[in-house]
């Protein structure tokens, strides 16, 4: 454990009573003594409240978790953990199931999305605001993870058809919404989206790893339907 967290065990007891925290645990880089970490990320579980307490003690956590170590803090809840990748880098097998998480991420995403339009024309696609960003957010998630493997798996990246426009694809929907064509999106989603793999596949990284992600370049004519 690095020292700046040992140092202040004190202080975190008394945050977590105050803030009705049952379990409070350090992971990432913070967990080793050398010199220089980064953000701060913790995963926490609270005690049993109401809605609008239990946000307020999460949010009032992580100020005080911001105040303390001067630093960003990444407070992840244990309930809200979903991707089994994510679970076991939480345990500490950082280096085996990095990349596999990003993965997982990228293909939930697509299968999503693929649930969302499933029997849709482009039509109910245009016409609802609500499936627009439903929709809009699972292609952004895609963008996002990939963007994040290009930084750790850099050769993997370069093998998937047409990253940089996946990832160029998130960057407009994060930061150019205005600029976003309803018809570009559906034929992504008609076109471009991956089959999704079964429940069994996804269990297993190198097949996750094999399936091919959604190529978001080549959608730019007009729907055929």
């Amino acid at each position: 454990m690095h020292p700046s967290i040992r140092d202040h065990r004190a202080e975190l007891s008394a945050l977590c009573r105050r803030h009705h925290v049952r379990r409070l645990e350090l992971f990432g880089s913070a967990t080793s003594d050398r010199d220089s970490i980064g953000d701060l990320d913790f995963l926490v579980e609270f005690e049993a409240l109401d809605p609008d307490s239990h946000a307020d003690a999460y949010f009032g956590l992580l100020e005080n978790l911001e105040q303390l170590f001067g630093r960003s803090v990444d407070l992840v809840m244990t309930s809200a953990i979903t991707n089994p990748y994510f679970l076991m880098e939480v345990a500490g097998k950082r280096t085996v199931v990095k990349a596999a998480a990003l993965l997982y991420d990228m293909q939930q995403a697509g299968m999503l999305v693929e649930r969302f339009t499933s029997g849709k024309l482009f039509d109910d696609y245009a016409n609802d605001p609500l499936l627009c960003s439903a929709v809009e957010r699972q292609l952004e998630i895609i963008g996002e993870a990939l963007n994040q493997l290009d930084k750790i798996e850099p050769d993997k990246v370069a093998s998937i058809t047409d990253h940089r426009r996946i990832i160029a694809l998130r960057n407009i929907l994060v930061h150019g919404y205005a600029k976003v064509d309803h018809r570009v999106i559906w034929n992504i989603v008609e076109r471009n989206l991956p089959h999704p793999p079964s429940r069994d596949q996804c269990s297993d990284a190198r097949t996750i790893a094999a399936v091919k992600l959604p190529a978001l370049n080549r959608a730019s004519s007009p729907p055929t339907r």
